[in-house]
């Protein structure tokens, strides 16, 4: 039997693992921009933020951003990714007050919410809730911590 391969003046040729990281990560985010310019759609999930983030990972923008900079279009429809991030309630409560000032008013309504809850529920019982909607939510244990301070805070 001949070995075909080797009769091919194109043998594949073995990569440093720095090199196969490097192509990975070039392939992954290849894939990230094209779900997120809609030239590749995300079989049985919506496109959302959430869902971005547990494909590519939390850093997706700051990624795509680095490799297609000059690609028109991109910091359009990475901002429509971010603005899912937030309810339908929380846009029509955060529009108001316009596009720049969304997040911090859906931050304060988010802790008044979260007070009320704590007086009605108490601190322990407020402590375990955020800690199980954090983790199940991706935060870290800082990010947990901080919430429930500022919480505390806004009582």
């Amino acid at each position: 039997l001949i070995n075909r391969d080797s009769l091919s003046p194109f043998r594949p040729t073995a990569l440093l693992p720095t090199q196969r990281v490097l192509m990975a990560n070039t392939a992954k985010v290849e894939a990230c921009f094209n779900v997120v310019m809609g030239k590749s759609p995300i079989k049985g999930a919506m496109l959302k933020r959430s869902t971005l983030i547990s494909m590519f990972g939390t850093d997706f923008a700051k990624d795509v951003k680095a490799q297609y900079k000059s690609e028109a279009g991109l910091d359009k429809q990475l901002a429509r990714v971010e603005l899912t991030q937030y309810t339908t309630r929380e846009l029509a409560s955060g529009l108001q007050n316009g596009l720049p000032n969304l997040a911090a008013v859906v931050k304060q309504n988010n802790i008044a919410q979260a007070a009320a809850y704590m007086r009605e529920v108490g601190e322990a019982g407020f402590k375990e809730y955020v800690a199980a909607e954090g983790k199940r939510s991706g935060w870290t244990t800082a990010e947990i911590d901080a919430f429930t301070k500022e919480v505390a805070k806004a009582q």
